[in-house]
């Protein structure tokens, strides 16, 4: 019971779904409004399915439509896989899924895949601009559902756009004509339709491919049409016409791009702004003197400079040349009116004749307006009429006639006589330059040959050549320097040149100029010094104020650049700031010095420096020379002894000392010289005359002996002192001098014997004297000097027993 309750329950389910599902069979059954009828059979299907079959059902995840949504053509291509469909059949029944035949079924196609699984593919090319959306009826069975029966879905398979149209230029007028003179405007609109919907179907306008014409034309987007503009004047003389291609682009901002152009020729059309233009017309011609009267000289011709117009021109001669010149007024045939003669003194310009042809329009004019619509340039009003210019456009030009002549002409110089100056150091290929105004040309009416002259120095000469070699009728002829090395003011101060103008086709018709040449002194030369260098000698005791030297330069210029303009500009060296230099005499003055003196033969015996002087008053060429100033040695030291003070011993009766003494006496003052040259001597005391030195080499020697008890006491000692003072003088004028103490200690000899100052003594002693009385006293004395040289002592030498 429970299983069939179970069964029952799902049965009930099935034909719940199964009702659901096939509400939309009433859509194939025969059409009106039984409604009763079909929900009878239905149920009634119903009924029999619950019995013997459930009908499968399509799993579309409870949505009642399947909503397909595909980008058209190429972006999703034919075959593209673009559903996966699935159905259920309780009864587990092999599913069978197909598309109800309609005008649109052709559009996918369906592959089965399992027993409940089919794939759609797409069966043809999808295109919005054709068929937005497509609906379909897919069908489900399982093949028990009877004949003819199925279980429908509503399939709607909608179309994306891509931006797969270009735009396209609706009809326009290809082929505008503006006039020149136009002011800037609105000259056409152009629409371009694009058939995709969005930013893929909005166009924008842009003008392509122009250069300099970026300027005259110009495009702007309005409601979707482009609108061309003139942006400033047109010249048709400068161009009759222009190609501007306008650019219609879809409003895409990525992927792909779609583009149209269209092509405009806008035609300029000329007006009457431009005066008569002249072809190419030689400007000088040439024509005999002895030509005949109607002779045509040219033809002038010119042209409306409005191309587009073309008047008429007519020809006038516009100056005084008309007496002698006449023109066809209308074909520009330039004839003689008079004889020529090309000496004529009324010419002002001699052998030719500056003419003034003016080309003057016979004006008409041709106006047209434009006025322009949305759409296209619409021309309103054409007239042709004739307008009366004041004053008709003209232009002119000059003609120059040059009359030929025979050769009855030499070559001439406009002066007899020429001064030019050329610096002393100038290069090579130096122009003269002419002075005092003269005009240094030569001229030869003839022409031609006739007219052709050569220019040569007569005689050759070796500094200078005249240019041009050759000329023809004239020229301005120069000298210019050939060889440099010649050119020296020092040398060769001025020349005089003779210019020869002659002709070369016929030999001797010639004339001369002489030309003087003066030669500029240059600053070339340098200060050169009378000696190499100057050396002297200078007592070094030598005042202020007093010249040391004078120096002396020359120089080869000339003027200030010369020995006239030399300064003696600087001096250096050590004492070059106690020196005065003289600059335009050259001496050299001491200056006084507050502090020591400046020259001292003792610190520095000889001085360097170096004198400049240069021309140009001080300004030119410079050079130097040395300057050594040697200081002469005075008497100016006096001898110093190396010691303050000498000290000797000497014993009494001796004739050496105990050690060699010499004393020595430096002099600073030029060695080898008088004064520095020292000689010593003793200065006279009672006490000297027992000693000598030796004058040259300071060598005290002992003369006499001494007896040192005869020397003054010394209070009890054992030596005596003796001070000798010596002398030290160099040998100059006056001497200098210096002394110095020698101390000679003498010592004390032992050299007297003791002597009693009895020869005999006699005494009578009583026997009974006792012993230890004192009987006699004897005395003795010593005549030496010192202790204990003059100590006594007494014994008993014999007898005492």
């Amino acid at each position: 019971m429970k299983q069939n309750r179970s069964t029952d329950k799902l049965q009930m389910e099935i034909l719940k779904r199964t009702v659901c599902r096939l509400k939309p069979v009433r859509k194939f059954w025969a059409a009106g409004s039984h409604f009763f009828l079909q929900l009878v059979l239905c149920l009634t299907f119903a009924t029999s399915l619950v019995s013997c079959n459930r009908a499968p059902v399509f799993l579309i995840d409870d949505h009642a439509e399947i909503v397909i949504r595909l980008k058209e053509f190429p972006e999703t291509p034919v075959g593209t896989l673009i559903y996966h469909l699935r159905g259920y059949d309780a009864d587990g029944d092999p599913l069978t899924f197909g598309v109800q035949k309609s005008a649109d079924s052709h559009i996918i196609r369906l592959k089965q895949n399992s027993s409940n699984e089919a794939f759609v593919y797409l069966n043809h090319e999808l295109d919005r601009e054709a068929r937005e959306e497509y609906t379909l009826i897919l069908t489900l069975t399982d093949g028990r559902l009877g004949e003819g029966n199925f279980v429908t879905q509503s399939f709607l398979l909608l179309v994306e756009d891509i931006n797969d149209n270009e735009p396209i230029f609706k009809p326009f007028a290809s082929v505008l004509e503006v006039a020149e003179d136009s002011p800037p405007g609105i000259l056409t609109t152009l629409e371009a339709v694009d058939k995709d919907e969005g930013a893929y179907g909005q166009v924008v306008y842009y003008i392509q491919g122009l250069r300099e014409e970026n300027n005259v034309f110009s495009i702007s987007t309005t409601n979707g049409k482009g609108v061309v503009r003139l942006t400033r004047a047109l010249d048709y003389e400068r161009q009759h016409f222009y190609h501007i291609n306008v650019l219609a682009v879809d409003r895409a901002i990525q992927g792909r791009i779609n583009t149209g152009t269209a092509a405009l020729l806008v035609r300029v059309k000329d007006v009457e702004d431009q005066p008569p233009e002249f072809l190419v017309t030689q400007p000088v011609v040439r024509i005999s003197e002895d030509a005949p009267i109607g002779t045509e000289v040219m033809r002038v011709k010119a042209v409306d400079g409005d191309r587009g117009i073309n008047n008429r021109i007519l020809y006038d001669i516009a100056n005084n040349a008309s007496e002698l010149f006449e023109i066809d007024r209308y074909k520009g045939s330039l004839r003689t009116k008079q004889q020529l003669d090309r000496e004529d003194p009324k010419n002002p310009i001699h052998g030719a004749f500056i003419l003034e042809v003016v080309a003057t329009e016979e004006s008409k004019q041709q106006v047209s307006y434009y006025e322009c619509s949305t759409n296209v340039l619409k021309s309103l009003l054409n007239v042709n009429h004739s307008v009366s210019k004041q004053p008709a456009p003209s232009s002119s030009m000059e003609i120059t006639v040059i009359v030929t002549d025979v050769n009855d002409e030499i070559p001439r110089f406009r002066s007899d006589g020429y001064e030019c100056e050329i610096g002393e150091n100038a290069q090579e290929n130096t122009l003269a330059r002419f002075i005092d105004g003269s005009i240094n040309e030569v001229y030869d009416y003839d022409q031609g040959k006739n007219g052709t002259f050569r220019l040569t120095l007569d005689p050759p000469n070796d500094i200078f050549e005249v240019i041009p070699k050759r000329a023809i009728n004239e020229a301005t002829f120069g000298l210019r320097v050939k060889d440099p090395t010649m050119l020296d003011y020092e040398r060769v101060r001025e020349l005089t040149l003779t210019v020869v103008a002659s002709e070369i086709e016929t030999a001797g018709r010639s004339s001369t100029a002489q030309v003087r040449v003066v030669v500029l002194d240059q600053n070339d030369n340098f200060p050169e010094f009378v000696q190499p260098v100057y050396e002297t000698d200078v007592p070094e005791n030598v005042t202020a104020g007093t010249v040391l030297v004078q120096i002396h330069a020359t120089d080869g210029d000339s003027g200030v650049f010369g020995t006239a303009g030399i300064r003696y500009t600087n001096l250096t060296g050590s004492i070059s700031s106690f020196l005065h230099l003289d600059p335009r005499t050259g001496t050299i003055t001491l200056m006084a010095s507050d502090g020591d003196p400046v020259f001292d033969r003792e610190i520095v015996q000889k001085h360097y420096l170096t004198v400049e002087a240069r021309d140009n008053e001080g300004r030119g060429n410079r050079n130097t020379v040395p300057l050594i100033l040697n200081v002469l040695d005075v008497n100016d030291n006096a001898p110093i002894f190396v010691q303050k003070r000498y000290e000797v011993r000497l014993k009494e009766n001796a004739f050496e000392f105990e050690s060699p003494i010499a004393v020595e006496a430096r002099d600073n003052d030029l060695e080898g010289s008088p004064n520095s040259a020292v000689e010593y001597r003793l200065e006279s005391t009672h006490q000297s005359e027992y000693f000598h030195i030796d004058r040259r080499t300071g060598r005290l020697s002992v003369r006499e002996a001494l007896d040192f008890e005869r020397l003054e006491s010394g209070g009890g000692s054992d030596t005596r002192t003796i001070t000798l003072h010596v002398e030290a003088a160099d040998g100059g004028e006056p001497a200098l001098t210096a002394q110095v103490e020698v101390m000679v200690y003498v010592q004390d000899v032992n050299d007297y014997a003791p002597v009693f100052l009895e020869a005999q003594y006699a005494i009578v002693i009583p026997e009974d004297t006792p012993s230890g009385l004192p009987v006699l006293r004897v005395t003795a004395m010593d005549g030496d000097g010192s202790f204990p040289n003059n100590l006594v002592t007494y014994r008993i030498q014999q007898g005492a027993d």
